[in-house]
């Protein structure tokens, strides 16, 4: 139930009983967004890393709401890490389990084109970002400089390294991967999500005095010359990514830059200039 507390499914956490799993979702749930820099381990110590540990730490670092939940928007991506757990807490699989058995092999999806676990090394990009940059110093202060490799012409390089949580962010592929899943939202008989669930999905959520977010259950909302999608972006060390989906038109966009100094903004703002190529000539195609 979206309005259950998430204190009925993981009591091992400091905001009270009024954070719901919806707050969660809809990212307004008031818990604060710090610098995620320290949440990463190399890949050679992921058989070793205890992630119960470093939530419980940064749960106690982070123990203060910022906001009352529902009052506003505002991402955090300990949000996500809770929702993860709680998947974990109510199925008894780890996250990473979970995904596979219900989405990744549903949807025909290999280890190669998306994982939790890194598959294929050599298939994987690599991550750059800028040596000579505030972002790389800030690095090195902040005591992070041991997952950076060589440097390549002016870049510094990204070891390969895992995400403490692997639910706000820690998924490794490829747009392939990512298209199957998109392309079964956009299926008139999905694998995943019944009519019920995908129109939930898509259902703009409200903060608490009743105005509309451009928020569903997850992903942001917006227009393109009058024409509705839903977006996720996101980024990490050495990458960022954007997702669309536009349902009214069966179609669906991917981005993904391996690249740390992209801003948000700017990954969405080019996604709307691809885009509109892309829409105008679906149009154009569809002139019977």
């Amino acid at each position: 139930n979206l309005d259950h507390s998430l204190s009925d499914y993981y009591p091992d956490h400091p905001y009270g009983e009024e954070v719901t799993i919806r707050h969660l979702l809809n990212q307004t749930s008031g818990i604060p967004n710090p610098l995620p820099l320290q949440w990463l381990h190399l890949t050679n110590d992921h058989k070793k890393f205890d992630e119960e540990a470093s939530l419980a730490k940064v749960l106690a670092d982070e123990a203060a709401l910022s906001f009352p939940p529902g009052e506003k928007y505002a991402y955090s991506n300990i949000s996500y890490w809770l929702l993860g757990m709680v998947i974990e807490k109510v199925s008894g699989r780890s996250y990473c389990e979970y995904m596979r058995q219900f989405i990744f092999d549903p949807l025909a999806i290999s280890a190669n084109e998306l994982d939790c676990n890194m598959q294929g090394d050599k298939l994987l990009a690599t991550g750059y970002q800028k040596k000579y940059s505030f972002l790389s110093l800030f690095f090195y202060f902040a005591g992070v400089s041991e997952f950076f490799g060589d440097s390549e012409d002016g870049f510094l390089s990204f070891k390969r390294v895992y995400h403490n949580g692997p639910s706000y962010g820690g998924l490794y592929g490829s747009g392939r991967g990512v298209a199957k899943f998109l392309s079964d939202m956009l299926s008139d008989k999905p694998v995943i999500f019944n009519k019920k669930t995908k129109d939930l999905f898509f259902t703009e959520q409200k903060i608490n005095g009743g105005e509309a977010l451009a928020m569903t259950l997850g992903w942001r909302s917006g227009k393109i010359e009058g024409v509705r999608y839903y977006e996720k972006a996101g980024g990490g060390p050495g990458g960022h990514s954007n997702i669309r989906i536009y349902p009214a038109n069966n179609m669906a966009t991917i981005y993904m830059i391996n690249k740390t100094q992209v801003e948000e903004n700017l990954i969405s703002e080019f996604s709307t200039k691809l885009d509109k190529f892309f829409l105008n000539t679906k149009k154009v195609s569809n002139v019977k």
